[in-house]
C-alpha cells in the first residue's frame, strides 16, 4: 500500500505535490482575492484531480477555469462552476458543451459572431443556455476581438442569440509583475479596453457585466483594480519560482562515475526538456545546493557535484523541480500527494 508509505521509498521516478505548499498556495491566493473583493478561477492541469480542484473551492475559489472543453468535462465532478478559457468550435467540442452545460454552470468565451451562433444553434435545441463572454484581445495578440468599434458590433450580434446568455467581458494579460511601475500603467490602459465594452453593455443586459482578467506572475496589482470582477490565476504551480513551487520529481541516484558527478534515472521522457530544472535537495530533507544538472538524456540526467552533495551514494534519493510544472504533469500518470515526507494520497493523471 502506498498511502503512509515513505516519500523516499517511492519507485522512481515519481511526480510528487508537497500537499503543505500547495495549501500555502491557495491560502494565499484566497485571501488575497478576498480582500480585493474579487472572484477567483485557478486552473491548472493539478486540478483535473477532483480532490484537488475541490481543495482550491474550500479555500474559497469561485470556481475553475478549465483550459479546454474537455477538461471541463474532467473537473465537473469536483466544481460546479467552470469557466473554458479556450473557444469552442467544431460539432465535437459543440456537442461537449452540451453534455457540460447539463452539470455545471458553464461560462464560455468567444471573439466572433459565428461561434456563438453556433453555441446558441446547438444550445437552443436542447433547451441550454450557458453564460457568454467576450473576449478582447487586450494586446497579446492572439485570440480576442479588436477592442472598440469591432467589440461593440459583436455585442449587438451576441444580444439577439436566444441560446446563449452574454455576461460581460474577458481578456488575457499574459505574466505581469516584472517591472512594476511600467506594468501598473500598462496594466490600467489594458484593463480601460475592457471596462469600455463593460460600460457599453450596462443597461443592455440583465446582470451587471462581468470582467474577467486571466493573469500569472505578480498579482498585487491587479488586486487593485476594481473595474477587474474576475481573476483567472492559471496553475497555483507556476506562482511561485522554480526552487519554490510545490511540485517535485522524485528520482534515485542509479551511478557515481566519478566524486564529482552522479546519474539519476530521470531523463527528457520524465522531466521535459533540460533548461530551468533545479536539484532541490535529497529526499531525507537535506539540501544540496551545489548539485547541479549539466545533461539531461531520454532516460538519464548527469548531475555535477560540488562538495556538499559529493557524500550522495548509489540508492539515494534526490528531488527535482522541474521548470515547466504543466509539462511534468503530462509526462506522468501519477500524482503523489505527500505530506511531511509522507505519502498521503495517490491520484491518477490520465
Amino acid at each position: 500500500m502506498l498511502i503512509g508509505c515513505r516519500q523516499s521509498e517511492l519507485e522512481t521516478p515519481a511526480l510528487c505535490l508537497d500537499l503543505d505548499r500547495f495549501d500555502d498556495l491557495l491560502r494565499t491566493h484566497a485571501s488575497l482575492w478576498q480582500q480585493s473583493g474579487k472572484q477567483w478561477r485557478p486552473g491548472g492541469l493539478e486540478l483535473l484531480v477532483p480532490a484537488l480542484a475541490q481543495r482550491a473551492i474550500d479555500f474559497g475559489a469561485f470556481g475553475i477555469d478549465c483550459g479546454s472543453v474537455a477538461n471541463a468535462c474532467h473537473q465537473n465532478r469536483s466544481a460546479r462552476d467552470l469557466l473554458v478559457s479556450t473557444i469552442v468550435a467544431g460539432k465535437p467540442q459543440l456537442e461537449r458543451v452540451v453534455e457540460l452545460c447539463r452539470q455545471a454552470d458553464v461560462t464560455l468565451l468567444c471573439d466572433h459572431y459565428a461561434q456563438a451562433e453556433a453555441i446558441s444553434d446547438i444550445c437552443l435545441t436542447h433547451q441550454l443556455r450557458p453564460k457568454v463572454l467576450i473576449e478582447v484581445n487586450v494586446g497579446l495578440n492572439r485570440s480576442g476581438v479588436r477592442p472598440g468599434t469591432d467589440a461593440r458590433d459583436l455585442a449587438l450580434g451576441l444580444e439577439r442569440l436566444k441560446g446563449i446568455k452574454l455576461a460581460g467581458v474577458a481578456g488575457n494579460l499574459g505574466r505581469i509583475g516584472r517591472e512594476p511601475a511600467r506594468d501598473e500603467k500598462w496594466l490600467r490602459s489594458r484593463v480601460a479596453l475592457l471596462t469600455e465594452l463593460r460600460d457599453a453593455l450596462i443597461g443592455r443586459i440583465p446582470v451587471t457585466p462581468i470582467v474577467s482578467v486571466a493573469a500569472t506572475g505578480s498579482l498585487s496589482l491587479l488586486a487593485e483594480m476594481s473595474d477587474v470582477t474576475e481573476v483567472r490565476t492559471g496553475s497555483l504551480l507556476d506562482s511561485e519560482t522554480v526552487e519554490q513551487h510545490p511540485l517535485r520529481i522524485l528520482a534515485t541516484v542509479i551511478s557515481r562515475p566519478k566524486l564529482e558527478r552522479g546519474v539519476l534515472d530521470l531523463g527528457r521522457s520524465s522531466l521535459g526538456g533540460f533548461e530551468g530544472h533545479r536539484v532541490t535537495a535529497a529526499a531525507n530533507g537535506r539540501s544540496l545546493p551545489d548539485a547541479d544538472i549539466t545533461e539531461i538524456d531520454e532516460q538519464i540526467t548527469t548531475l555535477s557535484l560540488g562538495p556538499d552533495a559529493q557524500n550522495l551514494v548509489i540508492g539515494d534519493t534526490v528531488l527535482v523541480s522541474p521548470a515547466e510544472t504543466q509539462l511534468a504533469l503530462r509526462l506522468h500518470s501519477r500524482l503523489y500527494g505527500v505530506r511531511q515526507g509522507m505519502v498521503e494520497a495517490v491520484w491518477d493523471m490520465r
